[in-house]
């Protein structure tokens, strides 16, 4: 059992690290105010999916089920980050072959039906090209820009600057907004 939750956390983690890649190819900056570069999601993944083989070898059928389903998982997340088309394509076999175990070991499993759900979904034709065009564009993120769009002596970026837009006024301060909502109704006041 706990082999399970262990590849829970590491499927937890590795999709942390997928959010952490998306996040730094975008410039955010981490908590520290620096733009790290973020772990492999591979090796938290890869890792998931050990320790749910490892689980499978429980003699609990519903461990079994659990590890065989969360073994799927960890491959399909692995399609998600893959390099190569042709890995997309083996680790969305390899699931399918895990869900199928997963629906044969306990027909009492709750693991069942998800599974079964899992190897409709990888049935339909469109979702290995959604896998490839997920990785690909995965493996494709640009590399932060290191210009910023804020300016050097202010860390504060004004409505409409970074476009080119002047005069726009975004009314953040509540005093601000009555004192505009007054000013429009004397004007709607005086037009009648």
């Amino acid at each position: 059992m706990l082999h399970a939750d262990a590849g829970d956390a590491f499927l937890s983690a590795g999709q942390k690290d997928v959010a952490d890649k998306e996040a730094y190819s975008r410039g955010v900056k981490s908590t520290d105010g620096e733009a790290k570069q973020p772990a492999d999601p591979n090796d938290n993944f890869n890792s998931a999916y050990e320790s749910y083989q490892a689980a499978a070898t429980s003699t609990d059928l519903d461990v079994q089920a659990r590890a065989y389903y969360g073994s799927g998982l960890a491959q399909e997340y692995l399609a998600t980050v893959a390099a190569k088309d042709s890995d997309v394509e083996s680790a969305v076999e390899k699931a399918k072959e895990l869900y199928k175990k997963a629906t044969e070991v306990s027909t009492d499993s709750p693991y069942r039906a998800l599974a079964n759900k899992a190897l409709a979904n990888l049935d339909n034709s469109l979702t290995l090209d959604y896998y490839k065009s997920v990785s690909n564009a995965f493996v494709n993120l640009p590399e932060p820009s290191d210009e910023s769009i804020l300016s050097e002596n202010n860390d504060e970026l004004n409505a409409g600057e970074a476009i080119g837009v002047e005069g726009f006024n975004t009314n953040d301060d509540p005093s601000e907004m009555e004192q505009d909502t007054s000013e429009m109704e004397e004007t709607v006041s005086e037009t009648e």
